[in-house]
């Protein structure tokens, strides 16, 4: 059994770039999603070309 320094509740945008972050610096870290996969709803982060 694998052990992790933080678990990661939550594959959402805040929970995928808290993991990457904590990679780079060498945290083990595990993200954990109830959701089997990938859906068409939700919301969407939007930048207007001159942001």
């Amino acid at each position: 059994m694998e052990e992790h320094d933080v678990v990661i509740v939550g594959a959402g945008i805040a929970g995928l770039a808290t993991i990457i972050a904590l990679k780079r610096v060498g945290v083990n870290a595990l993200v954990l999603e109830k959701s089997e996969g990938l859906r068409a709803t939700g919301a969407a982060i939007g930048l207007r070309p001159n942001a």
